[in-house]
């Protein structure tokens, strides 16, 4: 999956819009990997978030998406910023 964003890229003097491709991690990857990381069971990010771990596990395959304050504690509990836990950021 591909971001779209104006962000390091240098728009060229033909079209000052242009768009700059970056290929960025999504989400569901990110969490994964800050599972990972931190040695952590989907079970404790339900519980943590107090969901079911069907729910993470709808995440991390992409079936779905955490709404805004569960990306707050996630990105609190993980000590980064929310555009770095959704993929904008690397």
């Amino acid at each position: 999956r591909l971001v779209v964003g104006y962000y390091n890229c240098a728009p060229s003097r033909a079209n000052l819009l242009e768009i700059c491709y970056t290929k960025r991690m999504e989400f569901k990857d990110r969490l994964k990997e800050l599972r990972a990381e931190n040695k952590l069971s989907q079970a404790d990010i339900a519980k943590l978030l107090c969901l079911s771990k069907m729910a993470v596990s709808h995440w991390e395959h992409g079936d779905s998406e955490p709404n805004i304050d569960q990306l707050k504690t996630l990105a609190r509990y993980f000590d980064v910023s929310i555009d770095y836990l959704v993929g904008h950021i690397d």
